[in-house]
């Protein structure tokens, strides 16, 4: 156990489960009224996923005296990742870290990383990556060796206006939104002959040949998070939260999907796009499906597409020409290495990866 000032850092208890509660509340308030902060969520999270390692999980605790006070919490999750040897490696994925409001800038968030991620070295982990949105949180980690590997902007795709607009003028809408709309009347055309589907999470579960398109999609990845079904299952079964999944097929044949969320975000009517896969050969489909997110994001009275991808990959699967704008909001790969089993250049180049919002704890 290490000790700075009265600040302990040691491995998470289920007796620290109330404090651990208590400090989500007080960190992220914008959580508040919302199913990311109940028991289901947590117990969803850190206690169903379906690794046969469990969830990592650590806290900062402060003396005064008898009494004690939980001030910090960092958790990983063992995510699998298909690395560019061929060989899986499992994957720290680190969510939730916290610091008191009223305990920030005394360290304390450097030092829980360091604790838990020197406790991470003992494990079976390969790595641990991040993806904070914060400015303010990345000095803390550079500090203990992670490295930012590459920025992840988020990427919208307007639909309409009316949640952006107060209740008195959303009358405007009616002019706005088809005008909106009509701009992007030839990103229907041209789309390849692909057939979609729309689907809920149960039926494609039951699809039996997505572990087949998974393993020739692993194939064509360098780095990519191993998303089986079990993984999935997990994914979308998070409390309070809607999914479909849109399938992409030539001849019959899977060859691509998406996953999306209807989802609000800062008060605006969104479609988020979790993940997006499509074998090489038919990159040329993503047009297709975008076109297809897009009815069901209109079907869904949404105001905006959402998603946070690389730049490289957003370029291959067609986002540009489909309407998407970068914005100012960017997330940021963060990597720390754990072990000898995988390079720096398997971890620390950009190009490597192939990533989106299914791999983070987001949404």
């Amino acid at each position: 156990m290490n000790k700075q000032s009265d600040i302990q850092y040691r491995n998470y208890k289920k007796s620290d489960y109330l404090s651990q509660r208590k400090l989500f509340e007080l960190s992220f308030p914008e959580a508040i009224g919302t199913s990311v902060i109940t028991d289901e969520h947590y117990k969803w999270k850190f206690e169903s996923f379906p690794e046969s390692i469990p969830s990592y999980e650590y806290v900062a605790e402060e003396s005064h005296g008898a009494n004690k006070e939980i001030v910090g919490y960092y958790a990983a999750l063992p995510f699998s990742y298909k690395i560019s040897s061929g060989e899986r490696v499992l994957g720290g994925m680190v969510c939730d870290v916290m610091t008191h409001p009223e305990r920030r800038g005394k360290g304390i968030f450097s030092e829980i990383g360091r604790y838990a991620t020197d406790d991470l070295k003992n494990k079976t982990l390969g790595f641990v990556i991040g993806y904070p949105v914060r400015p303010e949180v990345i000095p803390g980690h550079l500090k203990v060796g992670w490295k930012i590997v590459q920025k992840m902007p988020m990427y919208v795709r307007p639909l309409g206006v009316s949640s952006f607009l107060p209740p008195s003028i959303r009358f405007v809408s009616k002019i706005l939104n088809p005008l909106l709309r009509a701009l992007q009347f030839w990103t229907n055309f041209n789309l390849g002959e692909y057939e979609i589907q729309v689907m809920d999470p149960k039926k494609f579960f039951e699809l039996e040949e997505y572990p087949v398109f998974l393993s020739q999609w692993l194939l064509e990845q360098k780095n990519a998070l191993i998303k089986s079904i079990d993984f999935l299952k997990w994914r979308t079964a998070a409390p309070g939260a809607q999914y479909y999944f849109v399938t992409l097929r030539s001849r019959g044949v899977l060859v691509g999907y998406s996953l999306v969320r209807p989802t609000t975000l800062r008060g605006i009517e969104s479609l988020a796009i979790l993940d997006f896969a499509i074998l090489k050969e038919h990159y040329r489909g993503s047009r297709r499906l975008h076109s297809s997110i897009y009815q069901l994001a209109l079907s869904l009275k949404k105001d905006l597409v959402v998603c946070i991808s690389s730049r490289q990959w957003a370029k291959k699967y067609r986002f540009f020409s489909s309407f998407y704008i970068p914005t100012p909001t960017v997330f940021s790969l963060i990597i720390k290495k754990l072990s000898g089993r995988v390079s720096d250049e398997e971890l620390y180049i950009s190009d490597q990866w192939h990533l989106f919002w299914i791999d983070s704890d987001d949404l």
